[in-house]
C-alpha cells in the first residue's frame, strides 16, 4: 500500500501566471500552427506557464489523438524556452485518466491537472474521489494537481478532502475555479507547506495572491498577459493599491472571455488581439456580431485591439 504521509522533501511547486490555453480550430480541425504561434507570443510576453486541454481548451470536444497533438504542439514551443506545461488529463474513469496522464508525461509535460469525474455525480463521494485521485497519483510519473470546476462538473472538492489528498507525496497542488474565496482560503489554511494552490478566476487574481496563492491558471492571461503579470508583480512588491487599480481595469476583459460569453468570447477575443482563436467546435456556437462588438469594446479599454495597436504580446 502506498504511504500517504507527507513527503520529507518539498513537493515540486509551480507558481505564477499560467494561461489556460484555448485550442484554435479551423474548419473544425485543430489549428496546430495557430496554437504554436499563440504559445510563442505568450512566451515573449513573459507568462510563467501553460495548461493544455483545460476547460478553455475545449477538452471534452477533443478526440484522444487531438489531445496528444495539442500537448505536443504546446511542448514543441514551450519546452525549448523552459516554460512549464501542464496538461488536463481528467476523464470519466480512473483508468482512462491514468492512461492519458501517462501518455502526456511521456510526451514531456511537467505535471497534470485532473478535473473531478462528474457523470455519475451523486456517487462522486469523498471515498470515491479519494480512491480516484490516489490511484492516479500513485502511478503518474509527474506531479498531479487537483482541478475543481463545480460550475461545469457539479462536483466540488471540499477543503478537508483536498487537505487529505495533499498529504500524498505526488499531489502537488490544485486549481480552484469555484470563485469561492472563503473555500480557497480554507484550501490554503488546511494544506501542508509546499502545496501549490492556484486560483482559476481572472477576476480574483489580486485577492488570491494576497491570501498566498501560488498563482493563477485562467483564460484571460492569454488575451491580456501583461495586465495579469502587472497585477502579479504589484502584489509581489506590496503595492496593493496599484494591483487593485489593475484588477478593476482588467475585469471587463475577464467577463468578455469568461463569465459573460465563455469559450466563444475567449475565441473572439484572441482573434481580435491578433492571436489564433479560430472558431468553436459544435455544439458550441460562435458569437453573434453584436456580441463580438461587446468583446471588442472590453478589449479596447485595455488597448488590446490588434487593429488599433500592435498586439500586446509582441
Amino acid at each position: 500500500m502506498t504511504d500517504h504521509r507527507p513527503s520529507s522533501t518539498l513537493k515540486p511547486r509551480f507558481s505564477g501566471i499560467f494561461a489556460a490555453l484555448a485550442t484554435p480550430f479551423s474548419h473544425r480541425r485543430v489549428d496546430e500552427a495557430g496554437l504554436k504561434g499563440n504559445v510563442r507570443a505568450l512566451i515573449r510576453a513573459g507568462l510563467h506557464g501553460f495548461v493544455a486541454l483545460g476547460s478553455s481548451g475545449e477538452f471534452p470536444h477533443l478526440s484522444w489523438d487531438e489531445k496528444l497533438s495539442v500537448v505536443s504542439a504546446v511542448l514543441e514551443e514551450a519546452g525549448p524556452a523552459g516554460v512549464p506545461v501542464l496538461a488536463q488529463t481528467g476523464c470519466l474513469t480512473t483508468d482512462e485518466t491514468l492512461r492519458l496522464s501517462l501518455k502526456v508525461a511521456e510526451l514531456g509535460v511537467q505535471g497534470v491537472l485532473v478535473v473531478t469525474p462528474f457523470y455519475y455525480r451523486p456517487r462522486m463521494t469523498r471515498s470515491a474521489l479519494l480512491r480516484h485521485y490516489r490511484a492516479v497519483a500513485d502511478e503518474c510519473p509527474v506531479p498531479v494537481l487537483l482541478y475543481n470546476m463545480p460550475a461545469l462538473t457539479g462536483v466540488n472538492l471540499e477543503p478537508p478532502l483536498v487537505a487529505e489528498l495533499a498529504l500524498h507525496p505526488n499531489i502537488a497542488g490544485l486549481k480552484d475555479s469555484s470563485a469561492n474565496l472563503v473555500q480557497f482560503l480554507d484550501y490554503l489554511r488546511l494544506a501542508p507547506p509546499g502545496f501549490a494552490a492556484f486560483m482559476g478566476s481572472g477576476s480574483l487574481i489580486l485577492p488570491a495572491l494576497a491570501l498566498g496563492a501560488a498563482g493563477v491558471i485562467a483564460a484571460v492571461p492569454q488575451v491580456a498577459p501583461r495586465a495579469c503579470l502587472d497585477i502579479y508583480r504589484a502584489v509581489a512588491a506590496g503595492d496593493l493599491a496599484r494591483a487593485r487599480e489593475l484588477q478593476v481595469r482588467l475585469e471587463p476583459t475577464v467577463q468578455a472571455t469568461g463569465a459573460r460569453f465563455g469559450i466563444p468570447g475567449l475565441k473572439a477575443a484572441l482573434n481580435l488581439v491578433g492571436l489564433a482563436g479560430g472558431e468553436v467546435r459544435p455544439p458550441l456556437l460562435d458569437l453573434e456580431p453584436s456580441e463580438v462588438a461587446e468583446v471588442r469594446a472590453a478589449l479596447r479599454e485595455l488597448g488590446l485591439l490588434a487593429e488599433e495597436r500592435r498586439p500586446e504580446t509582441e
